[in-house]
Formats: C-alpha cells, structure tokens, sequence
C-alpha cells in the first residue's frame, strides 16, 4: 500500500504515483483513463463549487454540510421507521480453502435502527479469511437500501443508524 500522497499537485499529475497504480495492474491503460477522467470531474466539480459559493455569497460549506448530513439522516430513519420490524435470516454455502464456508446473516430491524448480525458463521480456516473482504461490505449500503426514495441525499450519517456483529473467528 501505498502512503498517502498527491495526486495532483498545482495541476500537475504525480508521474511516480501514476506509474505505480499502473505497475499493479492488469489493465494499466483503462485504469490510467479512468484516472484521468476523475481528476477532470473533480476539478470540474470544485469549479462549479467554487462558483455556486460565490454566487451565494458562502465562505465555508460548514452549515450546509450539517444541514446535508442532518436531513440524510433524518431520511434515512424515517425509511427505517417504515419497515415491517423484526429479524430476517439467510445463510449462504460457499466454497473455501479446505471446506466449504457457510455464511450466516441475521438482519434486525427496530424503529430507529438496523443490525447486521453474522452469528452461526463458519469459523476461519487456516489458510485464510475471505470475511475482511465480504463482512463489511454490505454496511453502507445496508442504510441506503431502506429507501427507494432519493428524495434525500445519502452521506455516512446513516451509518450511525446500522451495526454489524462479527463472529469472533471471522479475524
């Protein structure tokens, strides 16, 4: 891994930095355009930041940011209020190093929140864990998968609304 760095530095793209991303991987020239194509989106989005606060007369983002995230997370528990409470289970059979791997998944949803509970599942062979990469891969969305409706903008402030609880072996 790589220590955090610039990217661009006064509009100029870090060649070394480039080159490394591309060394470790196996798509070296659609990576590096992708690269490219969100550096030209940021910038274009903090022109049109820059633009939107001068038109509005806004020397900092600090009261609307706060604003953003209270109304995302106001949103988002009123999505949460509106689903039958209870818990759902669901358990998934996948392959593993030396055994098969059974996932188990419990997801509790009260009024003002929801959790995740991996309980029941298979301890980590000794060759490995695949659970670092799939355990947290569903608590961001998990909030944001409440709602169909975006009438509501989704930050990290829905997270405080869900939890997960690993097993023990999972790391």
């Amino acid at each position: 891994m790589n220590p955090p760095c610039k990217l661009v530095s006064e509009g100029v793209v870090n060649a070394l930095l480039l080159d490394i991303v591309k060394a470790n991987s196996r798509e070296t020239i659609a990576n590096e355009g992708d690269i490219y194509a969100l550096i030209a989106c940021c910038e274009a989005g903090a022109t049109r930041l820059d633009q939107m606060m001068s038109k509005f007369a806004i020397d900092d983002l600090d009261a609307l940011s706060d604003y953003i995230i209270d109304t995302s997370l106001r949103g988002t528990l009123d999505a949460i209020k509106s689903l039958p409470k209870g818990r759902c289970y669901n358990t998934l059979r996948a392959d593993g190093y030396d055994a098969p791997i059974d996932l188990h998944a419990a997801l509790s949803i009260a009024d003002d929140h929801l959790l995740l509970d991996f309980a029941g599942t298979a301890p980590v062979s000794a060759k490995g864990s695949i659970y670092r990469r799939i355990m947290p891969r569903p608590m961001p969305s998990l909030p944001c998968a409440v709602s169909s409706d975006r009438t509501f903008p989704t930050t990290q402030a829905p997270l405080r609304l869900s939890g997960s609880s690993l097993p023990n072996a999972a790391f």
